[in-house]
């Protein structure tokens, strides 16, 4: 687990959680992660690309198609990191609106 995604499981207060749970926690995090991404990604494509990236995908590696997109999309970094700032930013605010439900059912 690499210190990003540990400063997030702290940040959210998750540090309890044993670490199979951390680890399948992460999981469902890149699996959503790279699906937005990938949504992203094809917005900025032309037909002709995405066609290209859809037919690629079929026999290629992640290695292969990682390339292709870094290829073909000149501002993957940018729509990567824009991309976890959102997603960071939402699991901290449902984890907040969680606690102050919580905090009020406790009142």
């Amino acid at each position: 687990m690499d210190d990003l995604t540990k400063g997030l499981i702290g940040e959210l207060g998750l540090d309890g959680l044993s670490e199979k749970e951390k680890d399948d926690l992460v999981t469902t995090w890149a699996e959503t992660l790279q699906d937005r991404i990938t949504v992203e990604v094809m917005e900025t494509m032309s037909p002709e690309e995405r066609e290209a990236f859809n037919k690629l995908a079929e026999t290629a590696t992640e290695a292969d198609l990682n390339n292709f997109m870094a290829e073909h999309i000149p501002d993957l970094d940018m729509i990567i990191e824009d991309e976890f700032d959102k997603f960071r930013s939402e699991l901290i605010d449902e984890n907040k609106q969680i606690k102050e439900s919580l905090d009020k059912l406790k009142k």
